[in-house]
């Protein structure tokens, strides 16, 4: 387990630990602060607040008794929420990114975090008010993700932060969040998602088998007579 701070700087790293039920996330940490493992109790202190994900939830009674706050965020789909979030304009958006470059990407990232339903996933916090937590894909490495957060409030986005090497700039806005503020203040009004090439419809799969074709199969491969 890695402990971050929120500047993206690595506190610790705990473990290994056993890849088992056993060893979830929940008794992982709880197992930690039993044992004070690396002096932890050290430098989480009473009133700190860690943040944390849902695999942590049975462990949110345990830190809130060390008066620890754990805060967990809850995944959402973005049409049945944040109805609040500002609607700026194309141009609004234009100021924001200080350009269109990431703009002209945020359909392409946007058709990449749709969900097989159609569905736009974000996580929020009940705790933490008008703010908003997205994983989106790297576009240059199909294994990395970054998080990025927006805080946003009735009629303006307030700030933002990715994790992707131009994240934290204090001028304009990287592709990852331009093309969050894309989609949740403009293109889900205005259908601009409608046109993007889901390419993925004209590949194989093959786990879609036809049970008759499975069928046929074993039968085929069963023992000569």
């Amino acid at each position: 387990m890695i402990i971050v701070s929120t500047t993206g700087y690595i506190v610790s790293v705990l473990g290994p630990y056993h890849a088992d039920y056993k060893n979830n996330d929940a008794n992982i940490i709880k197992h930690n602060f039993e044992i004070n493992m690396e002096q932890m109790t050290d430098w989480i202190t009473e009133g700190d607040i860690l943040i944390v994900d849902r695999g942590f939830r049975d462990a949110v009674d345990f830190l809130e008794e060390m008066e620890i706050e754990g805060l967990r965020h809850g995944k959402n789909d973005s049409e049945n929420v944040v109805e609040e979030f500002p609607t700026p304009s194309k141009e609004e958006l234009t100021n924001i990114t200080v350009g269109v470059y990431q703009l002209k990407l945020a359909r392409s990232y946007t058709c990449e975090h749709l969900d097989e339903d159609g569905d736009y996933i974000i996580m929020l916090n009940d705790e933490i008010e008008d703010t908003l937590r997205v994983k989106i894909q790297s576009r240059h490495t199909s294994s990395k993700l970054y998080l990025l957060w927006i805080e946003y409030g009735p009629a303006v986005i307030k700030g933002w932060y990715c994790q992707c090497k131009a994240g934290a700039r204090v001028v304009g806005a990287c592709a990852h969040v331009s093309s969050v503020l894309w989609y949740l203040g403009y293109a889900r009004y205005a259908d601009s998602v409608r046109n993007i090439k889901n390419w993925s419809m004209y590949l194989e799969d093959a786990s879609n088998v036809p049970e008759e074709i499975e069928d046929s199969d074993s039968e085929a491969s069963g023992p000569e007579e």
